[in-house]
């Protein structure tokens, strides 16, 4: 595509204002509220905006009653990637108990604003994709591939009968790239692939009567030793101002009058560039300034996917001994991630695992972490057996019961 026709295009963008309202206003008047995830009457509505845009193939799909989804498809002049224009026509309840100061579906205009149940989540953005779409295709003679819309019709629950059942079904739902207009800023556009990921974590205690409960140990209070430990990070990692990032001593500053020596992270916090390589530690004793630890999986999760991350068990490089680390991302003002901000616990020394290890089974027994992915002792009652290794499947099927979830 030519800067001209660019140009031209962005020409009728800027012309296209009223008819953006207009379509956004045309899908906030019909409810489609989640549950019942009920989409069978938008759907009717985005069905004729859809048919507005010439050339387009339309495909109505309705895996369970009522519950309809869309999917638009234009061709360009030649063969190429494919684009995907995705959004949900669901939107949460209308709440119409709730102090409403406009009509839940009225889609008003008010001070340069549009409300109405739908409007950020995500009718508006529904109705930037429409208009994308038909601009383009009015010029489809200067672009190569296609342009695929996919209105979902279950999301807000989670819903699995939405854009995952397309996904799954149809094979044009799936392109080379995806703009999904769901509620954010305006003024930011965010890069990246997200998703659910269900994660099950499982803690022991001990029972006890109610009348004894100090006698009992709370299997939740021990699950919370370590999301407690995510949370101290991400809560230091928000005062690192991005400025200071630019300043390695005022950045060690900061860090050496934030971090406490408890057992949080006995083995110390550092601040990691995009590259793994540490530019501030607190307490500066570690020498881990200048070292590369692009390696840990905890810093590239931080990195990479912009969330809290724990990860495995390994030895430290300072100190020389078992560490397990945990990382949170640091952001710039645009929500962008520019560095993390790393934990370590040294397993050697006294830390919140010991709650788990300093316990006793029976009057000789202890306990044994075991991160089951890699058969691996994290720590122990016995400190002799922290990062070594359980057997190879099929050699012990105590261990590998163990491993597998067995309580035997």
């Amino acid at each position: 595509m030519s800067n001209l026709i660019r140009d031209e295009l962005a020409q009728r963008v800027e012309s296209s204002l009223d008819r953006l309202i207009e379509t956004t206003q045309r899908l906030v008047a019909v409810a489609s509220p989640n549950p019942p995830s009920d989409t069978f009457e938008v759907a009717r509505v985005a069905d004729a905006l859809l048919r507005e845009i010439p050339g387009i193939e339309i495909e109505r799909v309705e895996p369970q009653p009522r519950i309809v989804s869309l999917v638009g498809r234009v061709r360009g002049a030649r063969p190429g990637r494919r684009l995907i224009f995705n959004g949900h026509l669901d939107t949460f309840p209308l709440l119409e108990n709730l102090p409403w100061t406009v009509p839940a579906l009225g889609g008003v205009l008010k001070d340069g604003k549009l409300f109405g149940r739908g409007v950020c989540d995500m009718k508006g953005g529904i109705a930037c994709s429409l208009l994308a779409t038909l601009l383009l295709a009015e010029m489809r003679d200067h672009w190569s591939g296609e342009i695929v819309l996919t209105l979902a019709g279950d999301e807000e629950n989670m819903g699995s009968l939405g854009s995952g059942w397309m996904l799954k079904n149809i094979a044009h739902a799936t392109g080379d790239a995806n703009i999904c207009g769901d509620v954010g800023s305006p003024r930011v556009v965010r890069f990246g692939e997200k998703g659910l990921m269900w994660v099950e974590i499982e803690a022991t205690g001990s029972p006890a009567h109610g009348a004894h409960v100090h006698k009992g140990t709370n299997a939740i209070d021990r699950l919370r030793v370590a999301l407690d430990r995510l949370k101290g990070l991400e809560a230091i990692a928000r005062s690192i101002a991005p400025v200071t990032l630019g300043d390695p001593a005022v950045l060690q500053k900061h860090l050496e009058r934030r971090f406490v020596p408890t057992n949080y992270f006995n083995a110390g916090l550092y601040v990691v560039l995009v590259d793994g390589t540490a530019i501030a530690e607190g307490p500066n004793a570690a020498r881990r300034i200048g070292v590369s630890f692009a390696d840990r999986d905890f810093v590239t999760g931080a990195l990479r996917d912009g969330t809290g991350t724990i990860g495995r068990p390994v030895m430290g490089r300072s100190p020389a001994a078992p560490v397990i680390g945990m990382a949170v991302p640091i952001r710039d003002t645009q929500g962008n991630v520019i560095c993390a901000l790393a934990g370590e616990a040294n397993l050697g020394t006294p830390s919140f695992l010991d709650n788990i290890t300093e316990q006793r089974y029976g009057k000789t027994g202890g306990y044994l972490l075991v991160a089951s992915k890699h058969r691996l002792i994290v720590t122990a009652t016995d400190k002799s057996r922290m990062m070594t290794v359980l057997p190879a499947p099929g050699i012990d099927p105590v261990a590998d019961g163990f491993v597998a979830g067995g309580e035997d």
